[in-house]
């Protein structure tokens, strides 16, 4: 099922989506977002678990196949993002298979107030970050509605604003950015759109406003458009870190600016 979902990325890129992103991430920050997403209490019951488990994992693991099989899947989810960690999300396929695991192998009693507290996490966090000294906060769920609504916020900013003749860097907000401005009521637009898969260019034009949106862009078409008049912006770290990884040159070094930052003053 798997390899049939993918199979448009394998036939398109082959298996070098895979590697696509960097895989130089800071050990704080996936430590960071993995208390995050399961919360820290979780995290320390399932320590907990697995430490007065341990003898009775290995009997688990010699008698039972679907045992074998469950941390199978766990172990090689972990290896994968081992080789890509770009977010702790990409562990959320392991969680039913570790759960069943721990179910065979632990006290029945500290497997359910993990679970609830896996569930709680959703609505309630419980940490300490470095960021803020708050212990109680909201779950990942109202955190993560919360980020989606600022951000909506701030394209529709983008959309309705007076960045005439300009070219907008949007990096991966472009399925977004382009939905607001298709459906603005404000500001009705005409659209001619052009793909370049090899080239990762996708773009679309607003003629009202004289406003290239584009995905990505090389350091060249950066020069080009700043020498025909159009002022460069970009969308914070989203077209930077994009442009990075894929183009190998710091936007900032071409005379650009960080639109969100100019909407927000």
């Amino acid at each position: 099922m798997g390899i049939a979902l993918f199979s448009p990325l394998l036939l398109q890129y082959g298996l070098g989506f895979i590697s696509f992103y960097t895989t130089v991430v800071d050990l704080n920050i996936v430590v960071g977002g993995f208390i995050s997403s399961f919360g820290l209490i979780a995290v320390l019951i399932f320590i907990l678990l697995l430490i007065k488990s341990s003898k009775n994992a290995y009997n688990a693991i010699k008698t039972d196949n679907n045992v074998k099989f469950a941390l199978f899947v766990v172990f090689l989810i972990i290896v994968l993002f081992i080789g890509s960690p770009y977010d702790t999300a990409y562990l959320l396929p392991a969680i039913p298979f570790a759960l069943y695991f721990l179910s065979k192998i632990g006290s029945k009693r500290l497997f359910n107030i993990l679970c609830i507290f896996l569930i709680l996490n959703s609505f309630i966090s419980v940490s300490l970050t470095i960021e803020t000294s708050e212990i109680i906060g909201k779950g990942i769920v109202f955190s993560d509605a919360d980020d989606r609504v600022l951000l909506t916020d701030t394209l529709e900013k983008v959309v309705n604003g007076e960045f005439h003749n300009s070219v907008i860097l949007t990096g991966e907000y472009y399925p977004i950015l382009r939905y607001l401005s298709k459906t603005s009521q404000e500001n009705p637009q005409q659209y001619l759109e052009e793909s370049d898969p090899e080239n990762i260019s996708v773009s679309y034009w607003d003629h009202l406003k004289n406003i290239d949106y584009v995905y990505m862009a090389g350091a060249e078409d950066i020069i080009k458009w700043q020498n025909n008049g159009y002022k460069v912006y970009y969308m914070d770290l989203a077209a930077l870190e994009a442009t990075k990884l894929n183009y190998k040159y710091d936007l900032r070094e071409y005379n650009t600016s960080n639109i969100f930052q100019l909407i927000n003053l």
